[in-house]
């Protein structure tokens, strides 16, 4: 009922690494997407995916509709499988979703929003040292190429425990996500939120009112 977004403003911190690991685990059931393949009429990427990673896929809030369709898709129980040349049909929807971008704002996200957890990877995060660096990634890549190195994985998410998760719960509150919802704010919201402090002994207003307001401020 949620999905992962994981943003750095660097490339080259390991975003694609952890997606490409997680697609070996889930086979032939794990698809790569790009913004276009949500505005194309057929969707046959969706059918039997449990493994979905949507690469600088962007819902800023110009394009709330992408935002849209991407909770429903990510909530839905079922999704309707368009093909060419054949009727549509109805299929289980049992895939999960990781969004990778170097984006600052790639999603509107509204303050209530329950669907998305986000987390910042930031410069650094293997060390600062080149060598240091080069010899973790190649490393990784020779565990990630190996037969064992998958399998391993596979079977430690397997046999996590997960006691006391709940698959219904909204997404957890982070850093990145705060951040992100701030970013995709209007003027407008901005300035509705700050004006309790502004106005400590008012709680309700006409649109008269908020339209006097609104442009006393602005002059001043």
């Amino acid at each position: 009922m949620t999905a992962v977004v994981l943003r750095s403003l660097i490339q080259g911190v390991g975003k694609d690494s952890v997606a490409e690991v997680m697609m070996q685990v889930y086979g032939r059931n794990a698809i790569m997407i790009k913004s276009q393949d949500l505005y194309k009429q057929f969707n046959s990427w969706q059918l039997d995916k449990q493994f979905i990673v949507g690469s600088e896929v962007q819902g800023t809030r110009d394009s709330r509709n992408v935002v849209e369709q991407l909770k429903m898709i990510i909530t839905s129980p079922t999704v309707m499988v368009e093909q060419k040349y054949k009727d549509a049909f109805s299929a289980a929807n049992y895939a999960n979703y990781l969004f990778l971008t170097n984006n600052p704002d790639p999603f509107y996200i509204a303050d209530q929003d329950r669907r998305f957890w986000a987390w910042e990877i930031p410069e650094g995060t293997i060390g600062e040292d080149e060598d240091e660096c080069r010899k973790f990634y190649d490393e990784f890549h020779k565990w990630s190429a190996s037969t064992d190195g998958v399998a391993a994985l596979h079977h430690h998410l397997l046999h996590l425990d997960l006691t006391g998760f709940d698959p219904h719960a909204p997404a957890p509150m982070t850093e990145l996500k705060r951040e992100m919802i701030e970013l995709n704010r209007s003027d407008v919201e901005r300035w509705l939120r700050e004006l309790p402090d502004d106005q400590p002994d008012r709680f309700l207003y006409t649109p008269n009112e908020l339209e006097i307001l609104w442009a006393k401020d602005r002059v001043s």
